[in-house]
């Protein structure tokens, strides 16, 4: 068995989900959302120490839990925001389905549906932005 979680394919989820719970839809659709939000805010917060800048804690003083940024560093938050952007917009793509099936069963009015997270604010964003390696499509996802 390989160490390796890999995500079903788009096709093989959307015919999954039919035969799921409309509780099971409701819990995997809060996953994904969630997922989806802590994804976006670690790159948001890799973004910022790329940039050098220092979160300020609510008393206003300046945040010194990290260190200096090294190239290493820059490196690897590049490749990590790549990984996470592919990540998410899978994610999202498995959100869109979720929705589209819960819409045939009549059942969108009844799970509240986080219009942010359809927005796909990371769409169109290439993971080449960040890096010139290419990262596999079938980047780790459990769901």
């Amino acid at each position: 068995m390989s160490e390796y979680k890999r995500p079903i394919s788009i096709i093989d989820f959307q015919l999954a989900i039919r035969d799921s719970s409309d509780e099971q839809l409701a819990l995997i659709l809060e996953r994904l959302e969630n997922s989806v939000a802590r994804l976006k805010d670690s790159n948001e917060l890799m973004e910022s120490l790329m940039k050098k800048e220092k979160k300020q804690n609510y008393d206003g003083e300046e945040d010194d839990e990290f260190g200096p940024v090294t190239e290493d560093d820059v490196k690897i938050y590049r490749d990590s925001i790549a990984e996470n952007m592919v990540v998410m917009n899978n994610q999202q793509e498995r959100i869109e389905i979720l929705r589209e099936e819960l819409k045939n069963r009549n059942l969108h009015r009844q799970v509240p549906l986080d219009d942010s997270a359809s927005d796909r604010p990371f769409q169109g964003m290439s993971p080449n932005k960040y890096d010139s390696t290419t990262i596999p499509m079938s980047t780790d996802n459990d769901v």
